[in-house]
């Protein structure tokens, strides 16, 4: 019997014991993964595109261009008299014109949109599909200087 007893108090020493490191070691691991989490994104892909749309349907350049690569996105535009920042500028003023008529709104209405988001390493897309499914864009998004930006957008207008 009382080696029995014995037999137990070491084992549960034992237990304890590595039991305890095993919680050291545990936390030490939560500490440093804590730590490196403040490298990572803090927003998703489609905070991005959200912000993005806030910021041009107010007309606010500067904000909106912290989450657009106006030159990846209006490259194919560009001329020899206007820049892509000048094409994109023109095209948000448009929509901000035509947005104040009573047929049309330059607000982005995300409930007439089912949206899909996929994330890979360093690069999203955002997918906003109509609900009557007419109607597609797709935002391609790469991780510019720590944050998310809009790269490419495609349009499909399906009749």
């Amino acid at each position: 019997m009382k080696l029995n007893h014995i037999w137990n108090i070491l084992v549960n020493r034992l237990i304890l014991k590595y039991n305890t490191s095993f919680i050291l070691i545990a936390y030490i691991i939560f500490f440093i993964i804590s730590c490196k989490s403040n490298n990572l994104i803090k927003e998703s892909p489609l905070a991005c595109v959200i912000k993005l749309h806030s910021a041009e349907e107010s007309l606010s350049f500067e904000i909106a261009k912290k989450y657009i690569d106006i030159e990846k996105v209006y490259e194919a535009l560009v001329t020899k008299n206007k820049t892509a920042e000048d094409i994109w500028k023109e095209y948000i003023r448009f929509n901000y014109s035509i947005g104040k008529s009573k047929k049309f709104t330059n607000k982005f209405l995300y409930h007439k949109f089912n949206i899909f988001e996929i994330i890979k390493k360093n690069e999203g897309i955002e997918k906003f599909i109509s609900t009557n499914g007419k109607k597609s864009i797709i935002y391609s998004l790469e991780i510019i200087n720590g944050k998310y930006k809009i790269v490419k957008i495609f349009y499909n207008n399906k009749s």
